[in-house]
């Protein structure tokens, strides 16, 4: 059977960059890949993985091969993935420290080593100056491939010895046309709740693998909480006389990174909504986040047009703050204040 896992979806720019490189023999020891969750990274990383052991990968994806097969399952013993320890918010010293010392290891079974560093950001200064001792002279046939959000985080000294490549964001048309022709669950949901399928397609901007993992929440009744605890927070917002409740909704909403990632993007949405409504010019304005054009009209009421500007921009630095990595806890705190502070004006 045909394993897709590695297969890449778009991103031809990327594809034929590396296969120009790899012909000419110009294939660098590390790279840098930046782009959103869901995004393609990790796929991306696998793949050249195995273009690296298969020569043929770039004329068909090749399934057949050991080399192949053991690298998309994610066991081969010569592709080693570095990422988050459990209990860790940051890849720290010791982590690099053991990287440094396995690449003068000899590979098991191919030619070539392959280090997969996941959310590379997150890498302390110190592991960085740590890894950049390895970077800049490697053994032969070590590459790296850093995949990372947001590269400002990543040392100058580090980007400086790899190249960043960004990766390719579809339509909405183009990921429309992909998930109806891939995935079972996103045609169950474009069939019957056609409002809520085109929500997540805003959402995933335009990323294969975001917009999956959005319709699988979905479908498990987790994303409807998401986008109700937005709805929840722009209602409590706006009533001035319940900011007690709204500062104890806030520490209470979530403590993982990921979901308030999403439910400050719907909180954008309905933002956006609410910026809408008020410069409405025509009775059917579209809307992203609310199915009711009456119901986000008497919303946009209680926000002057100033305050839903200074909301949406207090909202567009916490989900930059986020992908920085910031304290989700102190985060939530400082950001029931700003919006608090927003909305007053």
């Amino acid at each position: 059977m045909e394993n897709k896992s590695i297969y890449l979806h778009g991103n031809e720019k990327i594809l034929n960059f590396f296969k120009s490189a790899y012909e000419n023999g110009k294939i660098a020891h590390a790279y840098i890949f930046e782009g959103g969750r869901g995004s393609g990274k990790h796929t991306l990383a696998r793949r050249l993985a195995c273009l690296l052991a298969c020569s043929n990968l770039f004329e068909r994806p090749c399934f057949e091969c050991s080399s192949c097969r053991k690298i998309s399952e994610g066991i081969s013993p010569d592709v080693i993935e570095i990422s988050l320890l459990n209990d860790k918010k940051t890849i720290g010293v010791e982590q690099i420290r053991e990287l440094r010392s396995s690449v003068y290891v000899k590979p098991s079974e191919e030619n070539i080593k392959v280090y997969i560093i996941s959310n590379a950001e997150l890498m302390t200064v110190q592991a960085q100056n740590v890894f950049l001792k390895v970077l800049e002279e490697p053994p032969r046939g070590v590459f790296f491939f850093m995949l990372c959000e947001n590269t400002s985080n990543i040392l100058a000294t580090v980007k400086s010895r790899a190249p960043i490549l960004k990766m390719q964001n579809f339509s909405d048309a183009e990921l429309t046309e992909y998930l109806i022709n891939n995935n079972k669950k996103a045609v169950d949901l474009y069939t019957n709740n056609r409002e809520a399928f085109e929500l997540i397609i805003r959402i995933a901007d335009g990323k294969i693998g975001e917009a999956e993992r959005l319709i699988s929440d979905m479908k498990s009744g987790s994303e409807q909480s998401k986008h109700d605890k937005a709805r929840n927070l722009i209602e409590l917002l706006a009533d001035s006389s319940k900011f007690s409740d709204f500062l104890i909704y806030m520490q209470k909403i979530t403590k993982a990174r990921d979901e308030l990632v999403d439910i400050v993007t719907y909180c954008l949405y309905a933002i956006r909504d609410l910026m809408v409504v008020k410069k409405m010019t025509d009775e059917h304005p579209p809307m992203l986040f609310y199915g009711d054009v009456d119901y986000a009209q008497r919303m946009a009421s209680r926000f002057t047009s100033a305050a839903v500007m200074k909301l949406y921009d207090e909202l567009c630095c916490a989900k930059e703050e986020l992908t920085m990595n910031a304290n989700v806890n102190n985060l939530l705190v400082e950001l029931a204040f700003r919006l608090r502070s927003a909305a007053n004006i």
